[in-house]
């Protein structure tokens, strides 16, 4: 808040403000050299205020009482909403720094192994050419070959 102070013999003055807040008790505040004051709570707010001059003992009469909205008056469920979206924005703050670490020292990695696979022969580059085509029911001599052996017994 900003008042006005209009002297043509004085330029230093020292205020005295009477500040109420809704229906909260009144309170006093002395500012010296400078015309505002700043309310640091959104309400409904009713200022008085007097002068001094810097090197006068005397005080001026106070001012009419003045009334004015400073910013909106916050209810209790924009206070809850807000303190939750700064609880879920945390977490999730946490949560990606927690995994950008795991990410830079492989923590993750020794958690949680990788899965091998299974080789491919045909896409992996095998390099054995006697590959042999299984077809069911097509067994032929020439793929099969058999060999005699002769059981002697020793006696």
């Amino acid at each position: 808040m900003e008042w006005k102070m209009r002297s043509h013999f004085n330029s230093e003055f020292r205020y005295e403000l009477q500040i109420q807040k809704s229906k909260q008790p009144v309170i006093t505040e002395q500012v010296k050299g400078i015309t505002s004051f700043q309310l640091l709570n959104p309400g409904t707010y009713t200022v008085r205020i007097r002068a001094q001059e810097t090197y006068d003992q005397f005080w001026s009469a106070w001012s009419g009482p003045q009334r004015f909205e400073c910013g909106q008056e916050e209810g209790p469920h924009t206070r809850a909403w807000r303190t939750s979206l700064f609880i879920v924005l945390g977490t999730l703050l946490a949560l990606l720094c927690a995994v950008l670490l795991c990410k830079r020292y492989l923590v993750m990695e020794r958690l949680f192994p990788r899965i091998p696979h299974m080789k491919d022969p045909m896409g992996d580059g095998f390099r054995n050419d006697n590959l042999v085509v299984w077809e069911a029911g097509r067994a032929g001599l020439e793929e099969c070959r058999v060999t005699e052996i002769q059981v002697v017994e020793k006696t």
